[in-house]
């Protein structure tokens, strides 16, 4: 992803972003009706239990695809979420975005800094984000162990449409 987010970031400072908005909320829009029709329909058996040991080179791929997306939008996510959620159940599936979103953020702020998109002003209105983003994870921890993976793929593909229909009328 490292890789991805460089050239994503360089590109970014070269196009300009909103030439992205577009593409970005339709792709979330239609991984959203994806995660709501389609994921796990077949239920919990189709999905694999366990994070595998190692990555394959299609997960790489998939890996520097997605450090593009985040170096162009900073968003990832599209890519990563239909690969990991295609495959792994909702525990699997959260373990493993935790790590991947957790590095990704730290080396996106390095190389949005190195390309010069990473501004001190925008410090302090991000430290009063912290408090709700708290909440939020506690919130969104309980409601995570209540879910049946069936409704977990309905909250989580719900959650993306709000997201790209929202993105499409901005």
């Amino acid at each position: 992803m490292i890789a991805g987010s460089v050239a994503g970031g360089i590109l970014l400072s070269v196009i300009p972003a909103e030439s992205f908005d577009l593409l970005l909320a339709v792709v979330i829009t239609i991984l959203g009706i994806w995660f709501v029709a389609g994921r796990g329909k077949d239920g919990e058996a189709s999905l694999e239990q366990e994070l595998p040991s190692r990555c394959s080179k299609s997960d790489l791929s998939v890996s520097a695809f997605a450090g593009l997306c985040g170096g162009l939008f900073a968003v990832s996510g599209p890519p990563i979420v239909y690969w990991l959620g295609r495959r792994f159940v909702k525990h699997s599936f959260r373990r493993a975005l935790i790590a991947v979103f957790f590095f990704a953020t730290i080396f996106r702020l390095i190389t949005y800094g190195a390309v010069g998109l990473l501004h001190t002003n925008l410090w302090m209105p991000a430290l009063f984000t912290v408090p709700g983003i708290i909440l939020g994870i506690i919130l969104g921890n309980r409601i995570f162990i209540a879910l049946s993976e069936r409704a977990f793929s309905r909250v989580v593909g719900t959650i993306l449409i709000f997201v790209g229909i929202r993105l499409l009328l901005k």
